[in-house]
């Protein structure tokens, strides 16, 4: 029996693992019972929604927010910079929470967060 040079070996068990991964992960949908959306209802809502031309009518719209709340506050953020506006939310922020509403930060930095500045 002829032996495959030691690269086409290695090519043909590349190729064979490359199709086991493929075939492994196309696998069906999982199956969904008939019906399990009927109990699902629609709830409207009155919602107003406008785009905010400058970056500075923006913050002054989201510190408004925020002197306004009265129970909680749920914001997001990708990037929070150490930077004017950056800080002058963060002490809005603080304030809310002195006056006794809840404040809950969702900060998304692709997992490079040490800012310890507004951490604490």
């Amino acid at each position: 029996m002829s032996r495959l040079p030691l690269s086409r070996q290695l090519m043909a068990l590349l190729l064979c693992l490359y199709s086991l991964v493929l075939t492994g992960c196309a696998g069906s949908y999982p199956e969904v019972e008939p019906g399990f959306e009927s109990n699902w209802q629609a709830q409207p809502h009155q919602a107003q929604v406008y785009l905010i031309s400058s970056a500075s009518e923006a913050l002054a719209r989201r510190i408004e927010a925020v002197r306004q709340a009265q129970h909680s506050i749920d914001i997001t953020y990708f990037s929070w910079n150490k930077d004017l506006s950056g800080l002058m939310l963060l002490n809005e922020l603080k304030l809310a929470a002195d006056r006794g509403v809840q404040v809950h930060i969702v900060l998304d930095d692709l997992l490079v967060f040490n800012e310890t500045w507004l951490a604490g």
